[in-house]
């Protein structure tokens, strides 16, 4: 009985010796601390005085405190003109960078002006400093009669003053509205 009480009093101490001698992998730990927060279905404003300049809607918005970086899904973008145009931009991403007021679209971006214009493109740059847009990839513009292809566009939001660059093609548009002969 002595010996058996021996040998599991001589177990226990391996087990206990064993448990405090294996290696234990460290928890992982990051050092760089994630800063991010998450919206759903939030809108901004920016106005300059009291007149709104654009509105952004996005069905989810990721913010990075640390660099100041929206990413944008499925974003919206209202551009109000001073002759009471308005410009709507939509596209599958975006991102919003809250230093610069620079605007990335990207993914089948489409942008609709309230006077009928309208432009296609993969990729769309809104430059807060400027308010200028300049667009890449497959840029396809309809403006009154005339229809535009190329692969580079530079534009104010209201597509007033349009230029395109890089095989670009334009071409006129057929009357639609031709007057008709009733007899």
């Amino acid at each position: 009985m002595k010996k058996r009480a021996l040998w599991s009093v001589l177990a226990l101490c391996i087990a206990v010796l064993g448990y405090f001698l294996m290696p234990v992998d460290p928890p992982t730990t990051n050092n760089a601390q994630v800063n991010e927060v998450q919206f759903s279905g939030t809108s901004m404003v920016e106005k300059k005085g009291e007149r709104i300049v654009w509105e952004l809607q996005a069905e989810r918005i990721d913010i990075d405190d640390t660099t100041k970086i929206m990413k944008l899904t499925n974003p919206k973008i209202k551009y109000y003109h001073e002759d009471n145009k308005t410009t709507e931009a939509i596209s599958q991403t975006g991102v919003f960078n809250q230093k610069t007021r620079d605007i990335n679209l990207e993914g089948a971006v489409v942008v609709t002006v309230s006077d009928g214009s309208k432009l296609q493109t993969l990729h769309m740059i809104y430059t807060g400093r400027d308010g200028k847009i300049a667009c890449t990839g497959d840029v396809k513009v309809n403006k009154d009669d005339f229809i535009g292809t190329a692969d580079k566009l530079d534009s104010d939001t209201a597509l007033t003053a349009v230029k395109l660059s890089g095989n670009a093609k334009i071409t006129r548009q057929e009357e639609k509205k031709k007057k008709r002969n009733i007899y």
